[in-house]
């Protein structure tokens, strides 16, 4: 049985009608991507405006604190070049902008500044104000190269060279003379890592003992010991492969003896650990 006209009619208006909805609904859809899209491209601009215009990130004042021997224009220098030059975003950003600046630098950047031993920074968005707090490596000794006219250098306690030094005389500040070297540089060491707290112990007995010292000498540097030219007593050979604490004792046991029995003594030997040799 064939359907009737009426019912045909019935079946194409209820088609149109969804046809209808679907299109409203399409529309609608589309309305909401547009809304959302404008909310989102203004959060965007908001937020960059608030990033590369707005005052809320804006550094009015530098501030250098913790530096004695390096200037406050030589720290900014540095950190210009540091901060912006390692990252375009940074110097589109600008060296004023808050978001450039981390907690504190690492401690391989600044090996091109090793004056330094720490860079933080403390940021307070009230006052606009940034806080770069120095704290700098303190000279220690003065390390001399003997094949290039007494080029001297200072080195903090870690063995890293600060900077060119005067050649000093006298028991104040720990001098070694290096034959086995003609140059040396800011950042560089004076030696390996590991010989440092020995050096430093030898540093530690001279300076408690009453030797007078003349000059402290590294010949040879394979053989990772120093020689000690005293003014008026022995020659003392020390070993840089250990801490050279147990000598004190020895000296000043030669201290207490009457003056000539130690001025007659050729040489001090402590190069074999826990063993002391003299002649």
């Amino acid at each position: 049985m064939l359907p009737s006209r009426k019912h045909a009619d019935f079946q194409a208006t209820e088609v149109s009608l969804i046809e209808i909805q679907e299109k409203r609904r399409r529309r609608r859809r589309y309305r909401l991507r547009m809304l959302l899209a404008v909310l989102l491209i203004g959060l965007a601009l908001g937020a960059a405006w608030a990033v590369f215009r707005s005052p809320i990130f804006e550094i009015r004042e530098i501030k250098v604190s913790g530096n004695d021997q390096v200037s406050e224009q030589d720290v900014i220098v540095f950190l210009q070049n540091k901060i912006l030059g390692d990252s375009r975003l940074n110097a589109f950003l600008g060296f004023r902008n808050f978001l450039v600046w981390p907690r504190e630098l690492a401690s391989e950047e600044l090996r091109e500044f090793p004056a330094l031993k720490r860079i933080a920074f403390s940021k307070d968005y009230r006052e606009k104000k940034l806080t770069v707090e120095v704290t700098e490596r303190l000279p220690f000794g003065v390390w001399c190269l003997a094949k290039t006219e007494e080029h001297c250098y200072w080195f903090d306690e870690a063995g890293l060279v600060l900077d060119r030094a005067p050649i000093v005389e006298g028991n104040l500040i720990p001098r070694v003379t290096d034959e086995t070297r003609e140059t040396l540089s800011a950042g560089s060491g004076v030696l390996p890592g590991a010989f440092m707290p020995p050096l430093i112990s030898i540093f530690r007995v001279l300076r408690d003992s009453r030797m007078a010292v003349k000059d402290i000498r590294l010949e040879q540097a394979e053989l990772q010991e120093l020689k000690v030219i005293t003014y008026r007593g022995p020659l003392i050979y020390f070993s840089l492969r250990f801490p050279a604490d147990q000598a004190l004792a020895v000296i000043r046991s030669f201290e207490a003896k009457p003056s000539d029995e130690l001025n007659r003594l050729e040489y001090l030997d402590f190069r074999t650990e826990n063993r002391a040799y003299y002649r």
